[in-house]
This record gives C-alpha cells, structure tokens and sequence, in this order.
C-alpha cells in the first residue's frame, strides 16, 4: 500500500514538471510570436518619430538659413549731373573715370539701385559749357552707360530738368536708358503709371514712386493703391528748398500723408545738400541725400551725399549709411572718424543709439 501510494506521487510531481514544461515552452512561444511584433512595431514609431524629429529640424535649420537673407536689397543715391563743370572736366572717355575713387560694390547686386537722374542724355556730342549761371543741362551720350557700370539699376526722371532738351529729349534719354537694362521711373511734369516702377525679388514685391513735388503733388491715392498690391512703398520725391540744410514744413507736411496713406520708406532729392532726417509712425524720412555727382564746387555742403544701404526683412528694414565727398568732382566715401562722426551725428534724427561694432544700421521695425 505503501508504494502504491508513493508510485502515485511520483506520478504527481512527473505531471506537474511536465505541465510548468508546457507552459514554459508556451510562454517562450508567446513573446516570441506575440510580443516581438509588438516591439517591433513600437520601434518602428520610436524610429519614425526620429525621422519626423530629424525631418522638422532639417526644415528649422532651412528656415533659420532663409533668415540668413534678406527679402529685398537697395541702394539709393542721391542727384546726378553729367552737363556743365563735369562735362568740361571729363570730356570724351574721361567721363567714365568719375567712379575711380567710388567703392565698385555700392550699387552691385541690389534687387533695387537707383538715383535721381538730373536732366537728358543728347543723341550726339554736346558742347562744353562751364557757364555757372547755366540752368539747361544736356548730358553726354556717354551718361547712360557710366550709371550702368556703377551697376545703377533704375533712375527717376521726376525732377525739375528733365525737359531740358524738350520733350523729344526726354523720350530720347528713357530710351536710352531702357535699351542699358535701366528702370526709368517719372517724369518732369506728368504723374502716371510710368511714376511708378515695380521691383520683385522672388515672391516680395517692392513699388517705387517717383514724382516732382518742388510745386507740390498728388500721389496720395497712387500710394494707397501701391500699398494695397505691393510688399512695401518707396517714395522717392523731388522737393524742398535748394541748399537748405533743415527741411521745409511742406516736405513734412508731405510726407506724414504719404506714409499715412501707405507709404514704408520717404527718401527726397534736389536740395542739392543733405537735409536732416526724422521718423514718423516708425517710418524713416530722408529729406535729402544731397550730391552723388554735380559741379556746385562753392561749398562743403553741396559737395557732399549721402547713399543708403538697405535690406528689407521679414519684420525690420535695416538702412546704412554712407556719406560721400566729392573731391574734384570725384565722388569719395568717407572713412575713419569722418564716417563715425557723420554717422553718429545722423542716428540722433531717429533717436537711435550710435553703435561702435555696428556702425552703419538703422533698424525700423515693420
């Protein structure tokens, strides 16, 4: 009875070790055929989640790059005239060594570079005319093609000469400059489509608008309507009072409608000196940039310019500023304490700290 009973639980354990045996090998059967998938799933998320990661860094860092450029570049200067003491002095080829001394990369590769063209291109030779009292200015063929080296991409005509040489003349010198690849904006008298010069750099559209405001001008509803269709408004008039140094009540007056109406950036010719400066609704106005090119050798005033570097981003215009002297009618920028002086001088216009490192911004916010 004894070993029966000692048969059957031997039997017991037999069973019992081999049932945890079965269930063991169904439990390795388990994770192996039922869990892996599912770890392998999850590492297939945690991989994808790498690549989603990877993927939306690599379109941060193409973002950030894109913010490495700005949306649009400029150069303006300010008035140019070939006629009278310069055509005397730079006769034939010689015109063309009035840029020697003149930084080459000032106007290169601007989506926008522009000065105020005073006066008509002849068709044929002129002759020289070093009369100071001279007021009818007729530029050398050769004009067009020396704003065209110094890589000027546009020119306003809406000055108080540009009929010089009649109307004829006037056609003449936009076609001339048209056939250089030149953007001809405005005219002496006429405020129409032609007063308004559109410029695209990829998907950001710039307008310009240039127009003889010396006896006032109504460009106010033009600007709205720029302002509606356009990324930014330039206005760029041809006002105030010859020589003065400080800007009239109507220059202002002009140009709070203007930004008022539309307009992000005022920038004025034909007082032949540079006018002070101010901002209004964080818009900056420049009065006048003075000479880039004239013969008016009677003071340091009319002798020197201002030419404004700009950049255009998504949420700040950003303007350098470089003033110029003419030296022999040489235009030349100044450098050293000269420039940081002038420049120092300058900011207190916009109420902005002058910056030894970083000399030559003004930021605007947009």
């Amino acid at each position: 009875m004894f070993l029966f009973f000692k048969n059957q639980m031997i039997l017991k354990i037999f069973y019992s070790l081999i049932a945890l045996f079965v269930l063991f090998i169904l439990m390795v059967f388990f994770e192996y055929f039922k869990l892996k998938p599912a770890d392998n799933k999850q590492q297939l998320e945690e991989n994808n989640v790498d690549l989603l990661f990877d993927q939306q860094k690599s379109n941060d860092e193409s973002k950030e790059s894109e913010r490495n450029q700005p949306l649009f570049s400029f150069a303006i200067g300010g008035d140019v005239m070939f006629d009278r003491g310069v055509d005397y002095t730079f006769r034939g080829d010689k015109i063309f060594n009035i840029f020697d001394q003149f930084t080459p990369n000032t106007f290169k590769d601007k989506d926008l570079a522009i000065v105020n063209f005073e006066g008509p291109i002849s068709s044929t030779e002129i002759v020289a005319d070093n009369t100071v009292g001279n007021m009818v200015f007729n530029f050398p063929p050769k004009s067009g093609q020396v704003v065209k080296d110094l890589s000027i991409n546009s020119v306003s005509l809406a000055n108080n000469h540009s009929l010089n040489n009649g109307q004829s003349g006037f056609e003449y010198t936009r076609n001339k400059l048209s056939s250089l690849g030149i953007n001809v904006i405005g005219s002496q008298n006429i405020i129409d489509s032609n007063s308004v010069g559109h410029f695209n750099n990829n998907d950001f559209r710039v307008s310009v608008i240039a127009a003889n405001c010396i006896d006032g001008c109504q460009i106010t509803q033009i600007i709205q309507k720029e302002s509606q269709s356009s990324n930014f408004v330039l206005v760029f008039p041809h006002w105030g009072v010859e020589y003065t140094k400080t800007h009239s009540t109507s220059q202002e007056k002009l140009a709070r409608e203007w930004i008022d109406a539309g307009a992000d950036l005022v920038v004025g010719s034909h007082p032949h000196v540079i006018q002070d400066a101010m901002i209004y609704k964080n818009v900056p106005i420049f009065f006048s940039l003075g000479n880039l090119v004239f013969d008016q050798t009677f003071s340091k005033e009319t002798q020197e310019g201002l030419v404004l570097d700009g950049e255009i981003w998504d949420d700040s215009v950003k303007i350098g500023l470089y003033p110029t002297q003419s030296i022999k009618l040489k235009p030349n920028f100044l450098s050293g304490e000269d420039k940081s002086d002038f420049q120092k001088n300058f900011y207190k216009f916009f109420n902005q700290t002058y910056k030894e490192k970083d000399n030559n911004s003004l930021v605007f916010a947009l």
